[in-house]
């Protein structure tokens, strides 16, 4: 090997990398802040740290929910702040999501949790908190509460920006060019009564998911034990009330639940779950949505669209019109 190699090899392209490392790491700290788009939870966050919204109701809750409220306007403008996510942020991000809301935002009297009871029992993977939890909520003290509530959360770690360009310099580049945030996201149609819902028959294949969901346990995760522990925290100190509310069920994965007696150990065990000290909770609301036919599924957990989707929406329109106004 001859001198001029030797010296690109050992003193030029080392010196380069050195150079470029660096110079990735003063773009990723200069985009550092750039709140990012690439999934309905950004741009969710994205508007709260905005703020300027007052609403006397709040709405959390996973994709069952979420996906009506896409597509359907369940009150007034101004009346419910739709903060619903996927499962993949669970109830931690929920919590997170509402207290950033209370930061900037009025005042609510009322917060609604309208979900799978799957929902109380997810703990994230570590691939999914990396994009649902750790990349979205990373502020000092959201940081630390998952370095101790979550054993798969990467919150805390550091990763050199040349290994993860994607992540720490595409993202906040391509939210630089997004659209602004204006509002929370609302469905652009209202729920009509009497409209049609789809019938029967239901696949072979959504039947067999339907039954496999009734015969899995419904846990209470750790984690959302102790986000469940904060919500009480904010509830008692911004003076509102939680209402918890089970999205649509099929019935046979009612019936089996029920024949387990899993439903009924479910709703012990998340009683439990908040402090005895917790005065701001309704549990009394769990099946106001109530059960739906096997057919009304798309799959084990989603409804079929657009009648049973319409159908929730009605139902949750006529559940939250009282609080609205209380």
């Amino acid at each position: 090997m001859d001198k001029t190699w030797r010296r690109f090899l050992l003193i030029h392209l080392p010196l380069a990398l050195v150079f470029l490392a660096f110079a990735a790491e003063l773009a990723a700290l200069a985009l550092n802040d750039v709140p990012l788009r690439r999934h309905d939870l950004d741009r969710t966050l994205a508007f709260l740290d905005k703020g300027g919204m007052t609403a006397p109701v709040a709405l959390v809750g996973d994709s069952v929910t979420q996906d009506v409220l896409k597509n359907y306007r369940v009150a007034s403008f101004g009346k419910v702040a739709n903060l619903t996510t996927n499962q993949a942020s669970g109830v931690v991000g929920a919590y997170f999501l509402l207290r950033r809301y209370l930061e900037t935002n009025g005042p609510i009297r009322h917060l609604v949790i309208a979900s799978t009871p799957e929902f109380f029992g997810y703990t994230p993977d570590r691939a999914t908190s990396k994009v649902y939890l750790d990349s979205v909520f990373r502020r000092g003290d959201e940081i630390d509460w998952m370095a101790r509530h979550l054993p798969n959360s990467g919150a805390a770690s550091w990763e050199p920006a040349v290994f993860n360009l994607e992540n720490r310099i595409g993202y906040p580049l391509l939210a630089l060019l997004a659209p602004t945030a204006n509002t929370l996201p609302v469905g652009p149609e209202t729920p009509q009564p009497g409209l049609a819902v789809e019938p029967p028959p239901i696949p072979a294949s959504v039947l067999r998911e339907i039954r496999g969901r009734g015969e899995k346990n419904l846990s209470i995760a750790p984690s959302v034990v102790a986000a469940l522990d904060d919500l009480c925290a904010l509830a008692e100190e911004n003076r509102f009330t939680i209402h918890i509310l089970h999205a649509p069920v099929p019935e046979t994965t009612l019936n089996i639940w029920r024949a387990r007696k899993t439903l009924n150990d479910f709703h012990i065990r998340l009683g439990n779950a908040f402090p005895p000290s917790c005065q701001s909770v309704g549990m009394n609301d769990f099946f106001t949505m109530g059960s739906v036919p096997d057919y009304a599924m798309r799959n084990s957990d989603h409804l079929r669209r657009p009648g049973w989707t319409n159908r929730y929406a009605l139902k949750l329109e006529a559940y939250l019109q009282p609080l609205t106004e209380h």
